[in-house]
């Protein structure tokens, strides 16, 4: 109805009317679309009109919505052409298979006991050596580097030798003279590179480790768990430089004829590559990294009895994880999980977004008892403001009591809460079409 000369006054009342609930609105931060006389813009009639579509529309179920992401029929196929062999019983004290993509660790033995370690602490070694070092730097190799006992790549005091040619003698020949030039050259002692060994274990999540050598001679503080170990090696696999040099069998280089001691590499095709280590105190260790279509593994034996046991139990643990167990990546990072409603917002609605795809690594068991579990850390009805990287709640996925993964969900997008303006803006855009 638009005023005329006869009701100038009734137009008057009416104005003053609307303009106190307006006011209202806006010091109790009312949203204006509560002002159902006010006919908005056509861009908030849409928004509007959006949700109505998203409240008459079937409430997004995060079980349902999994389900059809993940397609188990067609990983319970995949699953069904696995083999399935017995859990392994080895002769080794402590063990552990530890899947690269989830760190879901596949075999358990004794893993979380404190041994000693011996050469296997050079996987250490390389990666602080790699972390502070140029590979072609030059170094002079002391004389105490060069008297270095046990397993050598027979280093002569004064000798110049890159750092790279040292880390070949490291994990090749297991050369303990060359673990000794390279945390000199590194850190200028033994003990300042032990700290710097002692302060990435940290980092690394190795909280039951500690070393006191480069090396890994006994020593009753020189410790670490297979669990711990495996970490260690999963950070170390991710330097291309690493994977090369375990996986090669011979070189020589500046001068010095280098073989490598893993007895497994070159016997199995899935193994790319390890690093062994003996000691009195140790008895045999191995490390291996594990490779096929299906997975990607670290296995870490400590105190094998024998070389015999320890190539035995390396062979087995290799055959379990590589033909009983398959890696799947689903593709969700960025699929909606649920819809969130926003009051006294910029929007009225924002997507719970799923952050980053869902990786699994499972055994024929495993598919019939997967189980899915939304912890949600909001309300369904949220109230601005809203944050792009607050997690509004998390997927647990899991088979028994075995975690297998977990993936956080986020709003798709920041919803900040309506100011004054805001709301003057709504009111200064509606008010036109009150009266018509």
């Amino acid at each position: 109805m638009k005023p005329t000369n006869n009701n100038k006054k009734l137009y008057v009342v009416i104005m003053l009317t609307v303009v106190l609930y307006m006011i209202t609105c806006i010091v109790t931060y009312d949203t204006i679309d509560k002002f159902p006389a006010l006919a908005l813009s056509e861009e908030a009639n849409q928004i509007n009109q959006e949700e109505k579509n998203i409240a008459a529309s079937k409430p997004l179920n995060s079980k349902e919505v999994l389900d059809n992401i993940i397609k188990l029929d067609r990983i319970t196929h995949e699953l069904s052409m696995l083999s399935t062999l017995d859990t392994p019983d080895i002769a080794a004290r402590n063990a552990i298979i530890m899947d690269v993509a989830t760190g879901r660790s596949l075999y358990k033995k004794n893993a979380f006991e404190q041994v000693a370690m011996a050469s296997t602490t050079k996987i250490m070694t390389f990666i602080i050596v790699a972390e502070y070092c140029d590979i072609k730097d030059i170094t002079t190799v002391s004389k105490e580097s060069a008297a270095t006992g046990g397993s050598t790549m027979h280093l002569k005091k004064g000798e110049e030798i890159s750092v790279e040619a040292l880390l070949y003698g490291l994990l090749l020949n297991s050369g303990n003279d060359a673990a000794c030039a390279l945390a000199e050259h590194t850190a200028g002692s033994i003990t300042e590179f032990c700290k710097l060994m002692n302060e990435k274990a940290r980092l690394l999540g190795a909280y039951d480790t500690h070393f006191t050598s480069p090396h890994g001679l006994d020593n009753n503080e020189h410790y670490t768990t297979c669990y711990d170990l495996a970490l260690i090696t999963k950070a170390a696999i991710q330097d291309p430089l690493f994977v090369k040099i375990i996986s090669t069998k011979q070189i020589t280089i500046s001068g010095h004829s280098l073989t490598n001691t893993n007895p497994l590499l070159g016997e199995y095709e899935e193994v790319v590559g390890g690093k062994t280590g003996y000691t009195s105190k140790a008895n045999r260790c191995l490390m291996l990294y594990v490779k096929n279509n299906n997975i990607s593994a670290i296995i870490i034996l400590l105190g094998s009895p024998s070389s015999a046991a320890r190539i035995s139990d390396g062979a087995y643990l290799t055959k379990y994880a590589t033909k009983c167990f398959k890696t799947f990546t689903i593709e969700c990072k960025g699929k909606i999980l649920e819809t969130i409603k926003v009051s006294k917002g910029t929007m009225s609605s924002v997507h719970n977004i799923i952050t980053d795809n869902i990786t699994l690594t499972l055994a024929k068991k495993d598919i019939l008892k997967i189980e899915y579990i939304t912890s949600h850390k909001f309300d369904m009805q949220q109230t601005a403001p809203v944050f792009s990287n607050d997690i509004m709640s998390t997927i647990y996925i899991s088979s028994s009591d075995d975690l297998l993964c977990v993936v956080n969900c986020k709003p798709s997008s920041n919803v900040p809460r309506k100011t004054y303006t805001d709301h003057l803006s709504d009111i200064i855009r509606a008010f036109p079409n009150v009266f018509t």
